[in-house]
């Protein structure tokens, strides 16, 4: 490969850092509320989220705040790494689209379909997420670390597979879709 697939690997592994990084801040900023709002939702006896943020920070303390939160940081950065990724990517190929369909629907396409790409390469994690907030809160009867190290190795393998066809084999054709629309 010459200089120009150099720099085109260079902007894709600072795409792909860039969108971890959002992810891990964003995430770790609204921990709190997410903490709060899971468990607002399993527990049947609290009236407001006020009243239950009040009770978790007086009998857990403010630490309690973010437990859980690296599960979801693990999660949140594939995730947000390859939805960065996956849309630049699909810009790049729905570019061909230009003369034919306006910028809005290219970008409302291409961002579609990298949360699409990004959800279901991150759904492990996901699965693996609620079920670590629920087994810290004792209600999930489930072992969730044997699980996690399956989902995460194969959410890898899958990871790498799904980027190596994206980003080298451009395998993902989306022509035959947007041919119809444009024709």
């Amino acid at each position: 490969m010459g200089g120009g697939g150099d720099s085109r690997k260079s902007l894709r592994i600072g795409t792909l850092l860039a969108g971890g990084t959002a992810g891990m801040i964003a995430r770790t900023c609204i921990a709190p509320i997410e903490r709060i709002k899971i468990l607002f939702q399993i527990q049947k006896g609290s009236s407001s989220y006020i009243k239950l943020l009040s009770n978790v920070l007086k009998n857990e303390g403010i630490k309690s705040m973010w437990r859980g939160n690296s599960a979801a940081v693990i999660r949140v950065i594939p995730y947000t790494s390859i939805q960065f990724t996956a849309f630049e990517e699909y810009s790049s190929l729905l570019g061909q689209f230009e003369n034919s369909l306006p910028k809005a629907p290219r970008d409302l396409a291409a961002g579609s379909l990298a949360g699409i790409t990004a959800c279901v390469i991150t759904y492990p994690l996901d699965v693996v997420r609620a079920r670590m907030a629920l087994q810290n809160e004792g209600l999930a009867k489930t072992r969730w670390v044997a699980e996690a190290g399956v989902l995460l190795a194969a959410r890898w393998v899958l990871v790498r597979r799904v980027l190596a066809r994206i980003s080298d084999e451009r395998v993902v054709s989306c022509t035959s879709v947007f041919s119809s629309w444009v024709s």
